[in-house]
């Protein structure tokens, strides 16, 4: 059973803007559906998501990358080491992440410049996923369960405020010897991978940058997305601008989260539709347009 509390917008007929439960189910891996309504919403016509296609480029060291929505900020991958090691006299090998089968470590160095105008950065949370060489991509984020016994408390990188430039270390884990990190960046739908490899652990050190030129934040017209919403979905009161704000901020975290990225906004409306017993048209023009207003190349 999923519990998650979440804002209820209104309790009128059917809207598109009261069931947010929906939303994260269908994101989150909690759907309500049997395994055959999961079967007959997936050969049914689909209806497919407005925003591009992710494009993949390869973050090698001394590049920078931006991230984030608004953007959030800037990273630049300074350094790679794999299985470091681990000297606090706690550590366990056969611990937290051997447990799970991830028993290769990677650690990156990165310098993180936050931008002024954004909300702090949680390092942890960054939706980075390892794919192995046969290109299967691992269903959980690879943020180690050892950082704490492997790196100095000091030396690693957790929460950046806005505005603040930090330099760190971030721990991964992953299941096989030789893969890829994916990042999903969340902006403009672009994903960076970062191969690694046992064989080859590729220590070259860069130098950070000076400073970042980071876009100013997006400016979203609220008013004008709730007017749209309200239209489409023929809702019998008017949607607030802050309605349609909340609404959109929780479907973009919901995909920022959502380890697999690609079709989850398909997901997302198939799910709605065989659970809510809305029109697939109606629910797909409302999410589409949520993510196209608050989170454009996300879950393409």
């Amino acid at each position: 059973m999923c519990r998650i509390g979440l804002l209820v917008f209104r309790h009128v007929k059917r809207s598109v803007l009261a069931f947010p439960v929906a939303l994260v189910l269908a994101v989150a891996g909690c759907s309500t559906s049997s395994d055959d309504s999961a079967a007959s919403a997936q050969s049914a016509s689909v209806v497919t998501s407005t925003t591009a296609e992710p494009t993949e480029v390869e973050l090698k060291i001394g590049d920078t990358v931006l991230f984030g929505r608004d953007p959030v900020g800037s990273a630049t991958l300074l350094s790679m080491e794999i299985n470091p090691e681990c000297e606090y006299s706690s550590y366990d090998p056969e611990g937290s992440d051997a447990k799970r089968g991830r028993t290769t470590h990677v650690a990156l160095e990165f310098s993180i410049e936050a931008s002024p105008d954004g909300n702090f950065i949680n390092i942890p949370s960054l939706s980075i996923s390892e794919r192995d060489k046969d290109g299967y991509t691992a269903n959980t984020l690879a943020h180690s369960d050892d950082t704490s016994y492997c790196l100095d408390f000091d030396e690693r990188l957790s929460t950046v405020d806005a505005g603040e430039k930090v330099r760190g270390w971030v721990l991964l884990a992953a299941e096989e010897p030789e893969g890829e990190f994916v990042w999903n960046l969340q902006r403009d739908g672009k994903k960076v991978v970062i191969p690694f490899s046992t064989s080859n652990p590729n220590t070259a050190t860069a130098s950070p940058p000076s400073s970042v030129d980071l876009p100013a934040p997006r400016q979203v017209n609220y008013q004008e997305l709730a007017d749209k919403l309200t239209e489409i979905g023929d809702e019998p009161f008017p949607i607030t601008a802050q309605e349609a704000e909340e609404t959109a901020g929780m479907i973009c975290g919901i995909l920022e989260l959502d380890p697999e990225q690609d079709g989850a906004v398909d997901r997302m409306i198939d799910e709605i539709v065989e659970s809510e017993d809305v029109p697939r048209e109606i629910a797909a023009r409302m999410i589409n347009l949520l993510v196209e207003y608050e989170c454009p190349g996300v879950g393409a």
